[in-house]
């Protein structure tokens, strides 16, 4: 069975139905017969707070769902160009697909407990993949201010001893904030960023400076 959207309320609604059990309005779209079906599936993971996953086609959310739990939905193609669109707490991956006529595909959504990126795998029947990543590398960035913390805090650990102690907490918090941030609540990987050049990052900014300009800051 297919969904499709009523105009009136947005529930979703089976392709055979005549009328909107939610609201009662008659079903008047049409399932084109030139596109299959986009089978789209989120396996769950667990968090510490459960968020909803909000599944928009084409600007039109689909429905929402539980991070935790997953969901597993056939939603009938609309269209040559389709802009498949996650919302997830305030994360959001949005990525246009191109789809052939007449071919069936299979959309697993990925999350990246790493990153906290969000992003998708297309199958189609021959099992060709089209994918869409580009949010895990830019996760990857929460991670680069710390470890400047940790390469600075070794390096002034014989000259500069009592400075040692203060980078390697700053370092240390950055990461601690970061993780908590991406992988404990979930957070888009710019709060996570924010968090851990604040904690880290910015006590590493402002010793490269401090050696560039050969001033005592810290």
């Amino acid at each position: 069975m297919a969904l499709v959207i009523c105009n009136e309320c947005g529930a979703k609604v089976s392709d055979k139905a005549s009328v909107c059990p939610q609201c009662g309005a008659p079903i008047t779209v049409t399932v084109s017969d030139e596109f299959g079906t986009l089978h789209i599936e989120w396996e769950g993971k667990w968090m510490a707070m459960d968020t909803t996953v909000d599944l928009l086609i084409n600007g039109q959310s689909v429905g929402k769902y539980s991070f935790k739990e997953g969901f597993s939905v056939d939603i009938p193609i609309p269209s040559k160009e389709t802009e498949v669109t996650v919302k997830c707490g305030f994360r959001t991956a949005k990525h246009t697909f191109t789809f052939e006529p007449h071919q069936d595909y299979t959309c697993s959504l990925a999350y990246s407990r790493l990153t906290g990126g969000l992003g998708f795998e297309v199958t189609d029947e021959d099992g060709n993949v089209t994918s869409d990543h580009l949010s895990f590398i830019m996760g990857l960035l929460c991670a680069i201010f710390p470890i400047f913390g940790f390469i600075y805090a070794f390096y002034v650990k014989k000259d500069k001893p009592a400075v040692f102690p203060t980078a390697i907490i700053t370092a240390a918090c950055g990461f601690f904030l970061g993780f908590l941030f991406l992988m404990i609540l979930g957070f888009p990987f710019f709060m996570a960023l924010l968090a851990s050049l604040g904690a880290g990052g910015l006590f590493a900014v402002i010793c490269v400076i401090q050696n560039l300009l050969s001033i005592e800051i810290i």
